[in-house]
């Protein structure tokens, strides 16, 4: 599962850029882990830079990083 919430998105002519928050949640099956799958959840923040060509728009770059989880305990 791969999803964006807050998009903030600013369009300047034939040019755009947005911020995203960004959560991507999967299983890693391996025999491995106890009960042969490991469930992992990670979030982060995102930026994508877009052009208008064409009448359409095209992602000219794409950044995104991850926010540490926070500590156990």
């Amino acid at each position: 599962e791969y999803s964006f919430s807050n998009i903030q998105p600013v369009v300047v002519g034939d040019l755009a850029y947005a911020t995203m928050d960004w959560k991507m949640k999967f299983t890693i099956v391996s025999d491995q882990f106890e009960g042969g799958e490991h469930r992992l959840t990670m979030k982060g923040k995102g930026t994508v830079v877009m052009q208008k060509i064409d009448n359409q728009w095209k992602i000219r770059h794409r950044q995104t990083d991850r926010v540490p989880a926070p500590p156990r305990g």
